[in-house]
């Protein structure tokens, strides 16, 4: 007999560290009255500040919400009058900045061109601003895990049998796998060699105080001596499901526990990180897996099941561009698309001096913010407010505009004597300084539960007006946008979307993208009865819950897709499943079946793997080329490439067999990657003739890397204006290997300072183009 679920498994919701710092309001107010009663409350604007860092620390300042600190923010309470915050901080390269941030306090934990991770003291922070070798610092958001016999789908048992025309069988031999997760059962007999040993060279756990790994300010790090002599005190448990031990089977298992469900890379060395989800931690994880690696003398690839809304979804934050700066020949990062491909938690229009709007809602009051972000280029220009309409669909009304440059705090959106909720709108952001681009943030949160700002009582509406192409998300797992389109209220609505839903790390350009596709639907749990899920859906067909590109920038996401539903691998034993959600337990008990994008990018992890254990020296780029011109095509995946599929399904042994037997030392790249363009640096930039004293911040630094053979490569930079026109010729020459630099000062072919606004800088290698934004201030 069949039971068939009614709803798709829970997304697994993450569970926020911040609130183990939250050990009482009494002693949290002590500590902020300590900071802002003693000139603190000079932190709250500063151009170098994101606006997340600011919103955070506007909370700081009113302490009457000490209860209601945003969660998704990464920063601790020591003890009191110790606040630090965990953070990013853009810098200029080699310039000694990381030292001198140690020596007034703060702890660098990543230090990578041009950015590093940072743990900054709160009173410090005044001073880490004012370095003029500083241009930007950003509080760090959290992720969260994108949880839902698959290795024959993907070709994998014919690369561990060796199947002609591999010379021999492939299983990730002399490969290190990292895995940054929830973390991972230790004990568990599907990581264990087989006499009794653990396959874990070492476990970085960010979570608990202790003996943290040289470089590093934070957490316990165990190595494979400690995890024998079971000292580890590590434990994958319930708050995410033993999401991490489930992950790492599917990319490392060697099966031993049951005989059965093999991972794709069951000869691997494991490094686990188990971390908070912080996205400052989660590039210390990756610097970590490569760091050990280096010193292995090994290749490695590094899997991220797990994805944030927050942030442009361009390939500029500080996030993407970390992981971008990480990856390189032989370290690889293979990252999950998300899963909110069912879900509107994207809208985006093009007004023309004309007003929308769109609803949202609040999915529970139990998490206690909602956040949007809305991201648009210059010369846009729209002002925001926040409505609501009640269950009588009586259009509630709306707080006042906020135009570019403004900010609307702690609102308290009370009508008709009930208060829904507080609403803060920040605009003031009117060029990012990432991308040029104008950015506006919006709270809104119900004091600690103090009111139910839920869609039991309210539909919230987004209101827009004025001129521009913005795109929005809903960027903490707390709500979607309507898909209502017409009139309401007097009111023209927009419906949400699916579209750009790609999370990030997975916009990160250099980083292996991955959805999701149905490889089973049903499966027998450990008292032999039979589950499938509603539907249910079709196998081979992509999983509604995958999310879609592009990115905001335009580019392909994801390259690829892999089965993520629904998967068996190994089950935490301290995870305690068999009483939360015993019908997706195994038969053995210990194995489980999950879903979600979290579950396909371990099976491309693998993969990446097993070429690497063939040539540990291939790039991300040839990586990404090998995956893509051998992905599988069928029925299912119609016109390729798109932004559900990418390329196609994954197919592990035909990427192997087209590294060997095509090329049997050097896979050549596609031409579109045989470069990289860095964003310039500073920018935005002022003018040589400026009326800012400010010699530090006039032209710009252009940087990119050119790949390949040691031959010289013909190469055009220039810059144009936004109607196309070339306003200067930078290079016209043929260069080497290697990274070059130019500087631009802002001045045309006569010599002639150009006019204020967006610009262009295009680069030509051979016959194919990369073009990148800057911004010339006045």
């Amino acid at each position: 007999m069949r039971n068939y679920l009614f709803d798709q498994y829970q997304q697994y919701r993450y569970c926020r560290i911040i609130s183990q710092f939250l050990v009482g309001a009494l002693f949290l107010v002590g500590i902020l009255f300590f900071y802002f009663s003693n000139g603190y409350a000079q932190l709250g604007h500063h151009q170098k500040f994101s606006p997340y860092l600011e919103h955070l620390l506007k909370h700081f300042e009113v302490r009457s919400l000490a209860k209601s600190l945003p969660k998704n923010f990464a920063f601790e309470i020591h003890a009191p009058q110790a606040i630090s915050l965990s953070v990013f901080i853009e810098k200029e390269k080699n310039s000694g900045v990381s030292y001198w941030l140690e020596s007034i306090g703060a702890h660098v934990n990543t230090d990578v061109g041009k950015i590093c991770t940072a743990t900054v003291p709160l009173e410090i922070l005044p001073a880490v601003a004012s370095d003029d070798r500083i241009s930007y610092i950003d509080i760090a958001n959290y992720a969260w895990p994108v949880l839902d016999t698959s290795i024959s789908i993907v070709g994998t048992d014919a690369v561990q049998r060796g199947d002609p025309p591999l010379p021999h069988p492939y299983d990730g031999e002399n490969v290190i796998i990292g895995v940054i997760d929830s973390g991972i059962d230790v004990s568990h007999p599907d990581f264990l060699n087989p006499d009794g040993t653990t396959r874990i060279l070492y476990l970085w756990d960010q979570t608990t105080p202790g003996a943290p790994p040289a470089g590093f300010s934070y957490g316990t790090e165990w190595n494979q001596e400690e995890i024998n002599a079971d000292i580890c005190t590590e434990k994958d448990g319930p708050a995410h499901y033993g999401h991490g031990t489930h992950v790492a089977a599917i990319v490392a298992s060697n099966g031993v526990a049951l005989n059965l469900y093999k991972g794709m890379a069951p000869q691997a060395d494991l490094i686990v990180v188990k971390t908070d989800f912080s996205f400052t931690h989660i590039v210390d994880g990756v610097s970590y897996v490569f760091s050990r690696a280096d010193e292995l003398d090994k290749a490695a690839a590094v899997n991220l099941s797990l994805s944030g809304q927050q942030g442009p979804h361009d390939d500029t934050s500080l996030t993407e561009q970390a992981l971008n700066e990480l990856v390189k020949a032989g370290r690889i990062v293979v990252a999950a698309a998300s899963n909110e491909g069912n879900k509107p938690i994207h809208v985006a229009h093009t007004l023309a001096d004309e007003e929308i709007a769109t609803e949202f809602v609040a999915k529970n009051n139990e998490d206690e913010f909602v956040y949007l972000d809305i991201w648009y280029p210059p010369p846009g220009n729209l002002e925001v407010a926040i409505a609501g309409l009640n269950k009588n669909s009586d259009l509630l009304t709306p707080t006042s505009w906020v135009t570019p440059g403004q900010q609307l705090w702690n609102y308290k959106f009370t009508r008709n004597d009930t208060t829904y909720g507080i609403i803060s709108i920040d605009a003031r952001e009117t060029a990012n300084p990432l991308n040029g681009d104008r950015h506006v943030f919006i709270e809104i949160n119900n004091d600690n539960q103090q009111y139910d700002f839920s869609s039991a009582v309210i539909t919230w509406v987004l209101k827009l007006r004025g001129s521009g192409s913005f795109d929005a998300w809903i960027c903490n797992n707390n709500g979607q946008f309507g898909t209502f389109t017409g009139t309401l209220a007097g009111l023209n609505f927009i419906g949400g979307d699916t579209e750009k839903t790609v999370g990030i790390p997975g916009t990160a350009s250099r980083v292996v993208t991955v959805g999701s596709f149905t490889s089973k639907n049903c499966w027998t749990d450990y008292n032999g009865q039979t589950w499938c899920l509603k539907g249910p859906p079709t196998i081979g067909d992509i999983s509604g819950f995958s999310s879609r590109g592009p990115t905001r920038d335009g580019r392909l996401k994801p390259e690829l897709a892999a089965p993520g539903e629904v998967i068996a691998a190994a089950m935490s034993k301290d995870a305690n499943l068999e009483t939360t959600i015993p019908h997706r337990v195994l038969q053995g008990e210990m194995h489980v079946v999950f879903q979600g994008t979290s579950m396909a990018t371990p099976h491309v992890t693998g993969a990446v793997a097993l070429l690497l254990e063939h040539n540990p020296q291939l790039t991300p780029e040839e990586v990404k080329h090998l995956l893509t011109i051998t992905a599988q095509t069928d029925t299912h995946t119609t016109a390729l490439p798109n932004n559900t599929w990418g390329y196609g399904k994954l197919d592990a042994f035909a990427a192997l067999s087209r590294l060997i037997t095509e090329v049997p030392d050097e896979i050549p790249l596609p031409q579109p990657q045989d470069f990289v363009l860095e964003q310039n640096y500073p920018n935005p930039f002022f003018l040589s003739t400026s009326r800012y004293n400010d010699e530090y911040n006039k032209g710009t630094t252009i940087e990119f890397v050119l790949r390949g053979k040691a031959v010289f490569q013909p190469v055009t930079l220039q810059i144009v204006n936004t109607l196309g026109q070339v306003v200067r010729k930078m290079v016209k020459t043929s260069l080497p290997p290697g990274r070059h630099y130019y500087y631009w000062d802002g001045r045309d072919e006569n010599d002639v300072c150009v006019a204020a606004g967006l610009y262009f800088y295009r680069l030509r290698v051979g016959e194919i183009v990369r073009t990148r934004k800057l911004l010339v201030m006045p």
